[in-house]
């Protein structure tokens, strides 16, 4: 399995109800955020997230300094308004928040184990263009057509064309 390590320095958040990642991150209350430093957890805190359009949760994940959100499911409108920060987001995720950490820490979130209920398979495909999750398919470049393979985590918005620079779009 491709490992997919995180970088020297960075800062993720992960949305939980009830020590576990929170099955719907547009209704999520509390925030865990952990600092990581060469891959080791340097600190941790929790952290309110306020209710309201999703310009809101997004500022906040911007304000703590976030670069990483691990969730569930998300609203296309949520995870636009977060890609829109800057912040990758990692969707469909799901398990008790401190399994879930160390799994991002390792690399290994795509393992079967973290995958949120129901988004496996024929069930992940059906709700891709709804929430934006899933790891099939490809991006466009709305502009001049490039195609490339969507990866998992990254919103197609996040990548700009490599050959004009605009924005893709999930194909």
């Amino acid at each position: 399995m491709d490992r997919e390590r995180t970088p020297l320095r960075t800062k993720a958040a992960f949305p939980c109800w009830d020590g576990r990642i929170a099955p719907v991150f547009d209704t999520a209350r509390d925030l865990h955020v952990v600092s990581t430093e060469s891959g080791r957890v340097v600190s941790t805190s929790e952290e309110p997230l306020p209710s309201g359009p999703p310009g809101r949760k997004a500022a906040r994940l911007s304000e703590l300094g976030v670069e990483t959100l691990v969730c569930g499911a998300i609203s296309r409108p949520m995870q636009d308004a977060v890609a829109s920060f800057g912040i990758r987001v990692v969707s469909f995720v799901s398990g008790e928040r401190d399994e879930v950490v160390r799994a991002w820490l390792g690399g290994e979130l795509a393992r079967p184990a973290f995958t949120m209920p129901g988004c496996g398979g024929r069930q992940r495909a059906r709700f891709r263009g709804r929430f934006g999750g899933g790891d099939t398919g490809s991006c466009l470049c709305p502009a001049c057509g490039h195609s490339e393979p969507h990866e998992r985590g990254i919103p197609c918005v996040q990548r700009p064309c490599p050959k004009c620079g605009t924005a893709m779009r999930r194909a």
